[in-house]
């Protein structure tokens, strides 16, 4: 008996020829936990603007990182829009050790991330 193959008749025999990757999970991880993991954290520079305003006050953004461990984006979920723009500058450039879910696979994390933020004070040298 000879066949003779159409296109997408494959397909129709090997429904998974074109199926999706398994979803990767996504863990959610204390501030602590993040900084613990954190393989590269850089501080918020302050801008001149937020220097001559004097700004203060706390600033929270969750962070999304990938299973490679780079950050690739962030929700800003409390602050002046100032300084949540300098701890988002910094954060983006946060490194972490990859994620593990509990079965011990692969997973994109979010990251809970806090900064108590204040002008920086000037050291006097001699």
């Amino acid at each position: 008996m000879a066949f003779a193959l159409l296109p997408g008749l494959l397909l129709a025999m090997n429904p998974t020829a074109n199926a999706a990757p398994p979803p990767v999970s996504v863990v959610s991880v204390s501030f602590e936990e993040g900084l613990a993991a954190a393989t590269s954290h850089p501080d918020p520079v302050y801008s001149p603007t937020a220097r001559q305003l004097k700004l203060r006050g706390r600033v929270e953004i969750t962070a999304f990182v990938d299973t490679e461990g780079k950050v690739f984006d962030t929700v800003i979920v409390v602050g002046n829009p100032v300084l949540t723009a300098l701890a988002v500058e910094a954060v983006k450039k946060w490194e972490f050790k990859p994620f593990v879910d509990d079965d011990g696979k692969p997973a994109k994390g979010m990251v809970h991330v806090r900064f108590d933020m204040a002008p920086p004070t000037a050291v006097a040298t001699k």
